[in-house]
């Protein structure tokens, strides 16, 4: 299985290089990979598109990874993205990151009351009203 991993790594270096010496825009790959996980995104991390990978179904998303890069994501994008590992303490952890609004049309964030009542000075009410069938009673 390591030398699998470390085959499958290898092969996307040689992808990444040969990409990078065509002056190919980082977006493109972006879109265009299965799955980025840490090691990847650091490996262009200069040349990646931080907005297009905040919206992306296509990275393998951790608290880890958030936090790895958190300087670099763009927070309105991160806060709609129903991939990311939504806990309770994921939003505690960046409550003052996130864009609210978005995070209220989020239908994949674990949502409770106690989350209502813990946030209730933030959230986009209007838009929530309208989805109330999401609340776990």
């Amino acid at each position: 299985m390591q030398n699998k991993q470390q085959s499958s790594v290898g092969g996307f270096v040689h992808l990444l290089t040969s990409v990078a010496a065509r002056q190919v825009k980082a977006s493109q790959v972006a879109q265009s990979l299965t799955c980025l996980d840490q090691a990847s995104l650091e490996l262009l991390e200069k040349k990646w598109s931080w907005k297009k990978l905040s919206e992306s179904s296509d990275v393998a998303w951790s608290a880890e990874l958030i936090e790895h890069f958190k300087d670099k994501w763009k927070w309105e994008e991160l806060s709609c993205n129903e991939s990311l590992p939504w806990t309770v303490e994921l939003i505690e952890r960046y409550k003052d990151r996130w864009e609210w609004f978005g995070l209220s049309r989020n239908d994949s964030l674990p949502w409770a009351v106690e989350l209502l009542e813990q946030y209730d000075d933030r959230w986009n009410w209007n838009g929530l009203s309208r989805k109330a069938e999401r609340f776990n009673y």
